[in-house]
């Protein structure tokens, strides 16, 4: 999620290293922000890292601060690579502020080789209302399938998330998405520790989150990008490693 990065490098290195990938393979950073993480990434263990962003602020920093990596401007939703592209792909405090989240993993896992891994970290919510995080989910899938009328084609609409709640995912209904789309779940940690400790330093540094995400960001970057969430208390955060299924069940 651009700077919102809890633990810095020690929780990618966590996921890199449950990825298990050799030197050289093709890797995608979605949501890549400045590109830090993806040049860590290449520079650390050898991949062949190409960046993916929606942001066209974000791309022109990691483009200025790390010009020998690929970076592409991306609709997560309509990934253009071809099919079985990547070895491995990570979304490092990114997923749960892009739309359409059941296409954009659909997408991943067409662009990922069977066998490959898809690391995540987000914010999760600790202890969800299930009832209330049930009913979202269902008026959420009738708004983004319903059927469209001519009108709604020139509108810029935001659709809510089916799998979050309060900008936050809901843990259960995370893995069943992945589960759906054909991903095996290989680890699930909690480091709600390191989340604390990161916001509080963030407080500390710049008195509210809304100063750090305004004087972090890059010049454009709007600031309702650095997170929606409500955060509080019940906000917690996870890394997962899930590997695309060879086979189908």
């Amino acid at each position: 999620m651009y700077f919102f990065h809890p633990s810095g490098t020690v929780l990618t290195d966590v996921m890199l290293g449950r990825c298990s990938l050799p030197e050289g393979s093709k890797f995608l950073d979605l949501g890549c922000g400045t590109g830090d993480t993806a040049f860590y990434v290449s520079e650390k263990y050898g991949l062949d890292v190409t960046g993916a962003d929606l942001s066209d602020a974000m791309l022109e920093r990691a483009r200025r601060s790390h010009p020998e990596l690929s970076f592409v401007k991306c609709d997560g939703q309509a990934l253009d690579f071809a099919s079985c592209t990547f070895d491995g792909a990570l979304m490092e405090c990114a997923f749960s502020l892009m739309p359409r989240q059941e296409e954009l993993l659909h997408e991943l896992y067409c662009v990922l080789k069977p066998g490959a891994p898809l690391a995540i970290s987000d914010l999760y919510i600790l202890e969800p209302d299930m009832e209330r995080a049930r009913k979202n989910c269902i008026e959420a899938q009738k708004l983004i399938y319903h059927q469209r009328v001519d009108a709604e084609c020139t509108q810029d609409q935001a659709y809510p998330s089916p799998f979050c709640l309060d900008g936050m995912f809901v843990k259960d209904l995370l893995l069943a998405l992945l589960d759906d789309t054909g991903f095996d779940l290989e680890i699930w940690e909690d480091h709600t520790k390191e989340l604390r400790d990161y916001a509080a330093q963030l407080l500390m540094d710049h008195g509210s989150l809304e100063n750090a995400c305004r004087r972090l960001l890059p010049e454009g970057e709007p600031g309702r990008t650095f997170c929606d969430a409500k955060i509080g208390r019940n906000t917690g955060y996870f890394i997962l490693v899930a590997r695309k299924r060879k086979t189908a069940k």
